[in-house]
């Protein structure tokens, strides 16, 4: 599934990224922007895999708690598994792997970008 940006949209709240599913694709609020280009996502799922991997700096970028951002990513892994029939929450329970720099991955797997999000880049 792939992902857009919507302009001028509602901004994600603390615990919902305000994301969509339109058309087949995922749509996400304007803010994302930029992050979604830095980091490389293409589609639902890279971005699924890129907040799993580093939620301590989707936070920081976003100024939520890193608890809010993992609900957000549940919720949306749950309303892309329900619209998809792929189980993304599954994934998200998977045993971890530890990297470095706060990194973190399901096994096998490796985020789609090999630069993290930056810490200090603020959303929006």
């Amino acid at each position: 599934m792939i992902v857009r940006v919507r302009p001028r949209s509602k901004p994600p709240t603390r615990g919902d990224f305000a994301a969509r599913i339109d058309g087949g694709a995922l749509t996400l609020p304007a803010i994302f922007g930029e992050f979604l280009k830095k980091s490389e996502v293409e589609s639902a799922e890279d971005f699924i895999t890129v907040v799993d991997t580093y939620p301590k700096q989707v936070a920081a970028s976003l100024g939520w708690a890193e608890s809010d951002v993992v609900s957000a990513l549940r919720e949306l892994a749950t309303k892309l598994s329900r619209e998809l029939g792929v189980d993304f929450v599954a994934d998200l329970n998977a045993e971890r792997t530890s990297y470095p720099m706060g990194a973190r991955t399901v096994s096998g797997t490796r985020p789609t970008s090999s630069t993290p999000p930056s810490e200090g880049h603020k959303l929006g």
